[in-house]
């Protein structure tokens, strides 16, 4: 569409040119031109003129909205080399933020990415925020009644653009600063959904100095091409990073599984647990809880635990359910919790035969890490590990000498 409007305008100003070869031409063929002749000349000459001008101009326009396609789609090329490559998550997304800040000027542009719908949603990435550091790697407020939950809710019309714009934040008085503390609550405000197979992973956020800094439904559109690009990419990064993590982490509960068959007292199967634990899920802490003792590297006896931490493993125990949540936030009640899909930290209760013998926590030490199902299931499957071991020495003890 584009060529052809070019190519139109090339037309339209060739006929120009013809149109004006002929009225110089007409023009030296007057001998002794009258002034009547003269002005009439002269106004042809200027009509002539403006109408060059007015073609000119148009074929600058077109030609720098053609710059701007070969530029986006030069941008959505080098997103879309990371497609088969073997590229983190991080590395998409610096791609993606790199596309759109390179579009037009903008205050701010930040990453928060989320494991479920409802979140918790985190930091990833942020330009043009001072001090981005203090917010990278952590959580992003996500109030139900917000604009990015209102962002992030899948559309009912299909025809509706699947982004948010506040062109106004004065005026409309949103957000307020208690969803963005980092955001100058001034300028207009952009929020693309990173939506893949209708799942949301995440959000761009992008703001504008200026008020009504997101009217051009062009610009609009590259942004919304740029997020749905990223966000295929994102996905399949995500999954070969979570296939990976799940790989060696079987490898991980493999070698446990042999270590701990061998083992035969408390305290050497709780060293052996907190390894194997360490081996499978990298840099956390872990704190094991059995028959009133604890076993942690930072914490000295269960009372030290901050209250909330103690009613969570208390409720997991009796439950014999697990449960996710954040260890920064306390204010919470359980039953929030209970309903939580990922978290920072991880309990897990050590059941055998119907009965609860204790309870493992896991704490992520990366801000930015949050486990999730798959990381349940692993460290549930070494809970049960334990318990048979457990036992096992139990039923050793009570063997009378002499028998097997």
């Amino acid at each position: 569409m584009l060529f052809q409007q070019i190519g139109e305008q090339i037309e339209q100003l060739g006929r120009l040119t013809e149109i004006s070869s002929r009225m110089l031409a007409e023009h030296e063929a007057i001998v002794d031109p009258t002034p009547a002749v003269w002005a009439e000349s002269k106004r042809q000459w200027q009509l002539l003129d403006r109408q060059l001008t007015d073609k000119q101009q148009q074929l600058d326009h077109a030609l720098h909205r053609l710059r701007e396609r070969i530029n986006q789609l030069e941008m959505l090329q080098n997103i879309s080399e990371h497609f088969d490559a073997q590229v983190n998550v991080a590395t998409v997304l610096e791609a993606g933020l790199e596309a759109i800040w390179q579009k037009v000027p903008l205050r701010f542009a930040a990453i928060v990415l989320g494991e479920a719908e409802l979140g918790p949603y985190t930091y990833q990435n942020m330009r043009g925020v001072p001090d981005a550091w203090r917010f990278v790697g952590k959580s992003c407020p996500f109030p139900l009644w917000g604009v990015l939950a209102r962002a992030l809710l899948p559309r009912l019309d299909p025809d509706e653009p699947d982004y948010l714009i506040i062109q106004d934040i004065q005026a409309a008085k949103r957000p307020i600063e208690k969803e963005f503390s980092w955001m100058t609550l001034e300028g207009s405000l952009m929020i693309l959904p990173l939506r893949a197979q209708e799942q949301v992973i995440g959000a761009f956020l992008l703001g504008r100095e200026m008020t009504n800094g997101f009217v051009d439904q062009e610009l609009c559109t590259d942004y919304y091409t740029i997020a749905y690009t990223t966000a295929r990419i994102l996905q399949i990064a995500q999954m070969r990073q979570e296939l990976n993590e799940r790989a060696n982490q079987l490898l991980s509960l493999q070698l446990f599984t042999k270590s701990v068959a061998a083992v035969r007292n408390l305290d050497t199967l709780i060293d052996t647990l907190t390894e194997g634990i360490c081996e499978a899920f990298g840099r956390v802490t872990v704190l094991v809880y059995m028959n009133d003792r604890l076993w942690s590297k930072e914490i000295a006896a269960y009372s030290d635990l901050e209250m909330h931490v103690r009613s969570l493993i208390d409720w997991t125990m009796q439950a014999g359910q697990p449960i996710f949540y954040n260890p920064e936030d306390g204010s919470e009640s359980l039953e929030r919790f209970y309903y939580n899909e990922s978290g920072r930290a991880l309990i897990i209760p050590i059941i055998r035969s119907e009965r609860t013998l204790g309870a493992i926590q896991i704490v992520a030490k990366e801000p930015a890490r949050y486990f999730v199902e798959g990381d349940m299931i692993v460290l549930r499957t070494i809970a049960n590990s334990v318990a048979i071991m457990l036992e096992s020495m139990v039923l050793g003890l009570d063997d009378p000498p002499g028998e097997e």
